[in-house]
C-alpha cells in the first residue's frame, strides 16, 4: 500500500515494535539465557542432593561418636570391674585358695571381654576417619559445584545486561530512523498524496520510491524540471541525516524498448542504470551528497512489484527506489 502522510505515525510505531521484537541478537541472546538456567537448574538440584549427602553423613557420625563413647565408658566399666577383681583375687588369695582357680577364669574373662571391646573400638575410630573423609570430600565438592554456579549466575547477568544494552541501542536506532523517515517524507510530501511516491521503514532501513514520470519523460534518463526540483528536495533532507550509506536502484516494467535515432537504449539493464546514474549524479552535484555514500545500482525488469500483463502494473513496476541505510 503506498505511503500516506497521515498514516505515517502508525506504520512506523508498528514496524518499531515488530522490529525491536524480531532482532536475531536478541534471539541468540535469549537462547544463551535458557541454556544458563537450564545448567543453573542441574547445578542446585546437585547441591541440593550434596546437602543431603552431607546431612546423611553427618547423622551417620554422630550416631558412631554415640557408640564409640558408648563403648569407651563400657571399657572403662570393664577395667574398674578387672581392677576390683584383682583387688578381691588379692584378698582372697592368701585366704581361699579353693577359689583361686575360679578367680582366674573371672580374671581371664575380663582380659577377653576388655580385647573385644579394644578391637571394636580400633574398628569404630577406622570407621569414624573414614566418616570424617567422606564428609571433607563433599564439603569441597559442594563448594566447587557452588563457585560453577556462582560463575554461570554472573555470565547469565552479563548476558541479560548486555541483551538490554542492545535492546535499548536498538529501540533507539528505530526512533531516530522514524524521525529520519519523517523528514524524508516531509520532503516528497506532495507526491505521497498523490500516491506517485511511497516511503517505508525497515528497521534501521528506510526506503523511498518514486515513479518514473516523477524523474524522467519514459524510457528516457535525462531528468525533468519537475523531477530536478523533486530530487533537490529530497537531496537537502537526505544530505540533513546523519552519515549514511545510499542505494539507488533503477527498475523497468519488461516492454520492448522501441527503437529511437538518438538516446536509444539496447535493454533495460541499460535504460535502468542509466536512469540510476542520472539520480546519483544529481545527488552529487547539484545537492551536495557525498560520492562516497552513494551507489547507483540497475535492476532492469527483473524486480517487478506487480504483474507486467496489466498497464497498472507496468506503471508500478518503473520506479527509481532510494534505499537508506544506516552508515557502517
Amino acid at each position: 500500500m503506498p505511503f500516506s502522510v497521515k498514516k505515517i505515525s502508525p506504520f512506523v510505531i508498528l514496524t518499531v515494535f515488530l522490529c525491536a521484537c524480531g532482532g536475531a541478537q536478541i534471539k541468540k541472546q535469549q537462547t544463551q539465557i535458557k541454556d544458563l538456567n537450564t545448567q543453573l537448574e542441574g547445578l542446585d538440584a546437585k547441591l541440593k542432593d550434596k546437602d543431603n549427602q552431607i546431612a546423611a553423613l553427618e547423622n551417620g557420625k554422630a550416631d558412631l561418636d554415640s557408640k564409640v563413647q558408648e563403648l569407651t565408658d563400657n571399657l572403662k566399666t570393664y577395667e574398674g570391674q578387672l581392677d576390683q577383681e584383682k583387688k578381691d583375687n588379692e584378698a582372697l588369695y592368701t585366704s581361699a585358695e579353693s577359689n583361686k582357680d575360679e578367680l582366674a577364669k573371672k580374671v581371664r574373662d575380663l582380659i577377653r571381654q576388655k580385647s573385644a571391646l579394644s578391637y571394636k573400638l580400633g574398628e569404630a575410630e577406622k570407621l569414624r576417619a573414614r566418616l570424617n573423609a567422606r564428609l571433607a570430600k563433599a564439603a569441597f565438592d559442594s563448594a566447587a559445584l557452588k563457585k560453577t554456579s556462582d560463575d554461570l549466575q554472573a555470565q547469565l547477568d552479563n548476558i541479560k545486561a548486555a541483551a538490554a544494552a542492545a535492546d535499548k541501542a536498538r529501540s533507539e536506532r528505530l526512533a531516530r530512523t522514524h524521525e529520519e523517515m519523517g523528514t524524508l517524507a516531509d520532503a516528497v510530501l506532495k507526491e505521497l498524496q498523490s500516491e506517485d511516491a511511497k516511503i517505508d521503514q525497515d528497521g534501521g532501513t528506510i526506503k523511498v520510491t518514486l515513479q518514473e514520470p516523477l524523474l524522467f519523460p519514459a524510457n528516457q534518463a535525462k531528468l525533468t524540471e519537475t523531477g530536478a526540483a523533486l530530487l533537490e528536495r529530497l537531496g537537502n533532507a537526505l544530505k540533513a541525516l546523519p552519515a549514511r550509506s545510499i542505494h539507488i536502484q533503477g527498475h523497468t516494467d519488461n516492454a520492448p524498448i522501441k527503437w529511437e535515432l538518438f538516446g536509444r537504449f539496447t535493454s533495460h539493464w541499460d535504460l535502468s542504470a542509466a536512469q540510476a546514474i542520472a539520480v546519483a549524479r544529481y545527488l552529487h552535484e547539484h545537492a551536495g551528497l557525498d560520492p562516497m555514500k552513494l551507489q547507483a545500482e540497475g535492476c532492469g525488469e527483473f524486480r517487478p512489484v506487480k504483474s507486467n500483463a496489466t498497464e497498472e502494473g507496468r506503471a508500478a513496476n518503473k520506479r527509481i527506489v532510494f534505499v537508506v541505510e544506516p552508515a557502517s
